[in-house]
């Protein structure tokens, strides 16, 4: 066996406590895999709710909700691999529909929405807002398709 593998592990190991006790490895057990919150709130005139249904595309169901106006529909997300997140909904609102992706790991992580992923009800559709935006500055939109 030469001298190179006889210690790799031994080196391997002492750098891993070396970073432990500066607190490298500690601090990301601590905080943990990053989390992105999605919201979709109504704003629109009626007082009528609307029915999402929601789906990631590794098979979760998350059920069909009704959110009234005033309440917020809400996906707290971890990416489970690089790139492959991603979560469909549909959402219906006075005889009308529309199916969209309401989050994409790819479209929306360290683009769109690291923290926050807004979206909004409205009268004309479905519609998506970038985390840093301002006001009702809209970047996505899914109008009714039914």
């Amino acid at each position: 066996m030469s001298m190179s593998k006889k210690y790799a592990f031994p080196i391997i190991l002492v750098f891993l406590l070396m970073l432990w006790n500066q607190g490298t490895i500690f601090a990301y057990a601590q905080r943990g895999p990053p989390v992105t919150s999605v919201r979709v709130i109504p704003i629109y005139g009626a007082d009528v709710g609307f029915n999402i249904h929601c789906k990631s595309s590794s098979g979760v169901d998350l059920g069909h909700h009704l959110i009234v106006k005033g309440e917020t529909y809400g996906i707290d997300i971890t990416p489970s691999l690089p790139g492959k997140t991603i979560y469909v909904c549909s959402v219906q609102w006075q005889g009308r529909g529309v199916a969209f992706v309401i989050y994409s790991e790819n479209r929306d992580y360290n683009n769109r929405c690291n923290n926050l992923c807004l979206w909004a009800v409205r009268e004309d559709g479905v519609v998506g807002q970038r985390e840093d935006a301002h006001g009702l500055d809209f970047d996505l939109h899914f109008p009714w398709t039914q």
